[in-house]
């Protein structure tokens, strides 16, 4: 009996070792992960902040050059149309404030930054999805911003593969597009306005193709 006494407690003692460890190596690669993705964000804004813009070309003229090639590399980095996400932002936030804020909503919630990223969804869902930096999420920093704008985009994309139904979900949510509950105002108005600023920006591109080959 004793003997059965002591194995049982050296198993416990082993189970018990193994489970500190177990936990202490998921903590570690935690740690290292958390490391690797802060120091990925602050690449990322060393890389952007260190480039000489001056001598960079972009077609987005119409923007502040720093923002504009921001937002482009960042859409082509997640394969989204850098035309889509300057027609949302032309939509959003025309003049382009990064510390603009909305309080028009009708359910009280605010759009805040250059995306005008809507404070509820921010908080409940785009940080927790996309925000995986061991750095504070501040929507009025405008990278942070562009950063979920353009990751959000993505993703809609990829459970959407129709282009208006990613327009009109970015608007009023993924779930309302899946069930056929998109509001008018959505439909009519805002899927409109962003096809607009496409064309637009598709004509702008070609006219400004055609001036370079008339060079």
């Amino acid at each position: 009996m004793k003997i059965k006494s002591v194995l049982i407690k050296i198993c416990v003692g082993l189970s018990s070792l193994a489970l500190f460890t177990l936990m202490l190596i998921i903590i570690v690669k935690q740690n290292k992960t958390i490391k690797k993705q802060e120091s990925a964000l602050i690449t990322i804004e060393m890389t952007f902040d260190s480039m000489d813009y001056e001598n960079i070309e972009t077609k987005y003229d119409f923007i502040d050059k720093r923002k504009a090639i921001y937002i482009e590399q960042l859409s082509i980095e997640n394969d989204v149309k850098p035309d889509l996400s300057f027609s949302f932002l032309m939509k959003e936030n025309g003049k382009f404030d990064e510390y603009a804020v909305n309080q028009d909503n009708l359910n009280g919630t605010v759009d805040v930054g250059l995306f005008q990223l809507n404070d509820y969804y921010a908080w409940t869902d785009f940080v927790p999805r996309y925000w995986k930096f061991d750095v504070p999420f501040n929507p009025f920093n405008w990278k942070h911003n562009t950063y979920i704008a353009i990751h959000h985009i993505a993703w809609l994309q990829k459970n959407l593969k129709v282009e208006d139904d990613v327009i009109m979900a970015y608007n009023c949510g993924l779930n309302a597009v899946i069930n056929d509950k998109v509001p008018t105002s959505t439909r009519e108005d805002y899927l409109v306005d962003v096809k607009k600023n496409l064309r637009l920006l598709e004509n702008y591109n070609n006219a400004m193709k055609m001036e370079i080959t008339n060079d």
